[in-house]
């Protein structure tokens, strides 16, 4: 799959955020259940939930014609993304944010992210470096769904109309 923007951010939360450029989608009262879910959607934008709290994450946005998940996905998840007239979307953590191309129209965003090397869980780094897949597919039909994760998440999703 070709990654069209590369970004790197250094999330002080575990959480990045997708949105359109002027959109403050910033989910400060997440309910329990998109906690355990591992997002947090609405119609103007998307939070996700990393692997860990403090990270370096690689982030890569593709648009494709299909989604096919990497093998090394530990989590891969699926939202409906309004992507507006501006043809971009912003990528974001609370301190540092980045731009990407993304055409006008409605898509099945998937959200990937796996670690970037091996690590003993018993003594974990300091810093766990993670990577982070944006894909991109047009699709006017999408309901949000958990492909892949590493725990049981909450079912069914929450979608919340407006915050």
């Amino acid at each position: 799959m070709p990654i069209l923007t590369e970004l790197k951010l250094h999330p002080s939360h575990g959480l990045i955020h997708v949105q359109n450029p002027g959109i403050m989608t910033f989910f400060e009262d997440w309910m329990q259940q998109e906690i355990d879910q591992g997002f947090a959607w609405a119609p103007d934008g998307v939070s996700f939930q990393l692997l860990t709290d403090h990270s370096n994450v690689n982030i890569g946005i593709a648009i494709e014609d299909n989604f096919v998940p990497l093998e090394d996905a530990v989590r891969v998840i699926c939202v409906p993304f309004d992507v507006s007239a501006s043809g971009s979307i912003v990528v974001s953590e609370l301190f540092q944010d980045g731009v990407a191309a993304v055409p006008q129209g409605k898509y099945a965003l998937y959200f990937e992210t796996g670690y970037t090397s091996l690590f003993d869980p018993a003594r974990p780094p300091l810093i766990i470096d993670t990577w982070c897949r944006l894909t991109f597919v047009q699709s006017v039909d999408v309901e949000a769904s958990v492909v892949r994760a590493e725990a049981p998440l909450a079912m069914p999703l929450i979608l919340r109309t407006a915050h």
